[in-house]
């Protein structure tokens, strides 16, 4: 051990360790500003979806948080383990407020966020 080489001065150890600890305050403050951002978030989706459905707005905060995914009756149904009617319903009334877009894929349906929904949220929150 170096410490017993170097006269037991520990103040390599103790400096260590305060980097250690540094760097866990300085991670826990990016977790609560991540975690602060989704709160902001959350709110900004409840005023937007007052008589939204809890499903309708789940699939909306999913869509924001992953850009990209892509959304059918039956993806819908699954997750939220209900049938392929109350699914289509959900995504149709979305996509009726302007909330989410359709095109096709083949036969099936695809459901995107609408490009404006971002902006839409935003204004709410002001």
């Amino acid at each position: 051990m170096d410490s017993e080489q170097d006269d037991g001065d520990l103040t390599y150890f103790i400096m260590f360790q305060l980097d250690v600890v540094t760097q866990a305050i300085q991670a826990f403050g990016e977790h609560v500003k991540r975690q602060a951002e989704r709160l902001r978030e959350s709110k900004r989706f409840l005023t937007l979806s007052k008589d939204l459905n809890l499903r309708q707005t789940l699939v909306l905060s999913h869509s924001i948080g992953h850009p990209g995914t892509l959304y059918t009756v039956l993806t819908h149904s699954n997750s939220n383990n209900i049938t392929k009617v109350t699914a289509r319903n959900d995504l149709e009334d979305l996509v009726r407020r302007k909330l989410m877009t359709t095109s096709k894929r083949g036969k099936e349906v695809i459901y995107h966020p609408a490009s404006t929904l971002r902006a839409r949220l935003d204004r709410k929150s002001r």
